[in-house]
């Protein structure tokens, strides 16, 4: 992830094209796999890494961080075109996903 998003700055500053980067925190994680179990965490976490790339761009990079961060890297995204965007993360996250198995 973070090579490409060097690669994306660069292109970014050469291009003189926007790039917006996203993080994404999943609150409440950490009572989730308290209350459920690691095994349900993982499956939250597979279920939700799904919704971000059936949303975004093939060439959008996505990637989880550590625990429960993800981090979007949105090549050529005009700013007007961002709350769309993050309006789409928001229902990714909340819209019920066909089982998982982890």
């Amino acid at each position: 992830m973070f090579l490409q998003l060097d690669a994306e700055l660069a292109r970014s500053k050469r291009t003189d094209t926007a790039l917006a980067l996203v993080v994404v925190a999943l609150e409440g994680f950490t009572q989730f796999t308290e209350r459920f179990g690691r095994p349900e965490g993982g499956r939250l976490l597979k279920l939700v890494a799904i919704g971000l790339q059936q949303n975004f761009r093939e060439y959008d990079c996505v990637a989880r961080m550590a625990g429960a961060e993800f981090v979007l890297v949105l090549s050529g995204l005009k700013p007007q075109d961002l709350p769309e965007k993050l309006k789409r993360l928001e229902a990714a996250c909340n819209r019920r996903l066909p089982d998982v198995p982890i």
